[in-house]
C-alpha cells in the first residue's frame, strides 16, 4: 500500500471515530437538557390542576345551593328555616374537599344573609338572595382563600303596554351579569297562549287582571299580577 493511500484511510477512520463521538455526546447532551426541563412539569401539575378543579366545583356548588334556597323561599318556606338549610348544606362541600384531602373552611356569614322577593304587583317582580361566605382551601401545593360576595337574582317583566302579541321577559342577574333565560315554563290565567320566542322572552296577549306564574328550570317560582 502506498504512503498517501494509507494516509488516507486512517484520515477516514478518524473522521468516523470523531463523527460517532459527536453523534454520542449530542445524545448524551439532548437527554440530559429533555431529563432537566420535564422535572419540573410533569408530577405537580396533574395534582394542581386537580386542586384547581375542586375548587372551581366547590365554588359551583355554592351558586347550585344559592338555587336550592331561592326554591325553597319561592314556595312559602320561612327565611330562618332556608337560612339553617343553607349553612347546613355548605358544610357539605367541606366535607367532599376533606374527603380528597383538601382542608377547607366555608364561613357562612349570616348576619349578611338575605333573601327576599317582591309583591306581585310590581314590575319586575323578582325574588333575590345575598350573602357573605368566607372561604379557605388548603392543599399540599397551594392555598386558596377568599371572601365571596354572593348577589344571585331572578326576574319575571312584562311590557309596559298591555294589549295583543305583548311580551314577558324572564331573565337572572349573577354578580351583575344579565342571562336572558328561554328555559322557562310560563302560565297564564286565564288560560291565554304563551309562545316561547327563545331569547328569553315569551308572547302572549296581556290584559289587567290575568295572573303570569313561571316557573324557571331549577323550580324557582314567581308570580305576576296585572
Amino acid at each position: 500500500m502506498n504512503k498517501r493511500k494509507f494516509f488516507q484511510n486512517k484520515k477516514g477512520e478518524v473522521f468516523i471515530l470523531l463523527a460517532l463521538v459527536i453523534l454520542l455526546y449530542l445524545m448524551l447532551l439532548s437527554t440530559t437538557i429533555y431529563n432537566v426541563t420535564q422535572i419540573p412539569y410533569v408530577d405537580p401539575a396533574p395534582e394542581q390542576d386537580q386542586t384547581n378543579n375542586y375548587i372551581e366545583n366547590a365554588i359551583s356548588a355554592l351558586y347550585d345551593l344559592v338555587d336550592v334556597a331561592l326554591n325553597e323561599y319561592s314556595h312559602g318556606i320561612e327565611e330562618t328555616t332556608v337560612r339553617a338549610n343553607f349553612v347546613e348544606n355548605v358544610k357539605t362541600i367541606e366535607n367532599y374537599l376533606d374527603e380528597h384531602n383538601l382542608l377547607s373552611t366555608f364561613t357562612v356569614n349570616e348576619t349578611s344573609f338575605s333573601i327576599t322577593n317582591s309583591s306581585k304587583s310590581e314590575n319586575p317582580v323578582y325574588i333575590s338572595f345575598e350573602c357573605s361566605i368566607s372561604i379557605s382551601i388548603i392543599s399540599i401545593n397551594q392555598r386558596f382563600e377568599a371572601n365571596l360576595e354572593i348577589k344571585v337574582s331572578y326576574y319575571l317583566e312584562i311590557s309596559e303596554i298591555l294589549g295583543t302579541e305583548n311580551y314577558i321577559y324572564c331573565y337572572s342577574i349573577k354578580q351583575g351579569i344579565e342571562f336572558p333565560l328561554s328555559d322557562c315554563q310560563v302560565t297564564i290565567s286565564p288560560t291565554t297562549t304563551v309562545t316561547n320566542i327563545g331569547d328569553g322572552s315569551y308572547m302572549a296577549d296581556l290584559q289587567t287582571g290575568q295572573l303570569i306564574k313561571v316557573v324557571f328550570n331549577n323550580n324557582i317560582l314567581l308570580w305576576k299580577e296585572i
